[in-house]
């Protein structure tokens, strides 16, 4: 089993700033959104591959949790890069495609594992 790097609620503000996210409207949902990845039952990890924990982080800021007051979708995207970048993953998308799968999550046309989908088949 990887030894996993999960974002901080600290580092995606910090990383959010020069994307003008925020400020946070809830800590508590923000600090929810960033173990979720690291969540798992009956000691199996539910998100055990990095596009599972990439889609659940990006998921939970952009559509669940809303834990910014500006900037949710734009967190998400971070989030869920970063999750991938933090741990030698590189997804391999365009800024197009990136900006139309989070309007899709946020529109409900998306679902989280329909994401988990699209970012498995753009691992490198």
């Amino acid at each position: 089993m990887p030894a996993w790097r999960y974002l901080t609620a600290d580092e995606l503000i910090e990383r959010g700033k020069q994307f003008k996210i925020g400020p946070v409207r809830d800590r508590d949902a923000l600090e929810a959104c960033m173990v979720s990845p690291a969540q798992t039952f009956g000691g199996r990890d539910l998100y055990p591959e990095i596009a599972d924990k990439a889609a659940i982080v990006s998921f939970n800021v952009a559509k669940t949790y809303h834990p910014f007051v500006d900037g949710n979708k734009r967190g998400g995207a971070i989030a869920m890069l970063a999750t991938c970048y933090l741990n030698g993953f590189v997804p391999v998308m365009t800024q197009e495609e990136l900006v139309a799968v989070i309007l899709l999550i946020v529109e409900g046309q998306m679902s989280r594992e329909e994401l988990t989908g699209f970012l498995r088949d753009r691992m490198a």
